[in-house]
């Protein structure tokens, strides 16, 4: 058994105590705001910036506190009926693939039936792509 597994419930405790500490007081420890910034190369000319992305290497109170965060606010979005079916954000079992899907099996469906189709795509990124 090694150090870890005798000290899990310590830990945890420890764990939930520093998370309750931070959302009872709203203040978050500088020592959890400190990320590190790695490029991510995506493909292409590997001499322009924009052929990478960046990820965030957050530290693990951090990560913990996130999927925390993440469980608890989804539970409160689908308790008070506040996303709505065709929302695909933020429910499990739905994402833009599904949602894509979705569009595709409309659009198929009009087409085969001969029906009009009208859909308006708003973009902030499409948007700026296009005024470049």
């Amino acid at each position: 058994m090694s150090y870890i597994d005798a000290c899990r419930l310590s830990i945890s405790e420890l764990i939930a105590h520093l998370i309750n500490k931070i959302f009872d007081t709203g203040i978050i420890p500088k020592q959890l705001k400190i990320s590190i910034v790695r490029p991510i190369y995506k493909g292409g000319n590997k001499t322009q910036y924009d052929k990478y992305r960046p990820i965030m290497l957050l530290p693990a109170l951090e990560k913990i506190m996130e999927r925390y965060v993440s469980i608890h606010l989804k539970a409160y979005l689908k308790k008070c009926e506040i996303i709505t079916e065709s929302q695909h954000g933020f429910q499990e079992g739905k994402s833009t693939t599904t949602l894509l899907a979705g569009f595709v099996d409309k659009v198929y469906s009009s087409l085969k039936w001969h029906a009009w189709l009208c859909n308006i795509f708003r973009s902030e990124k499409s948007f700026r792509h296009a005024r470049s």
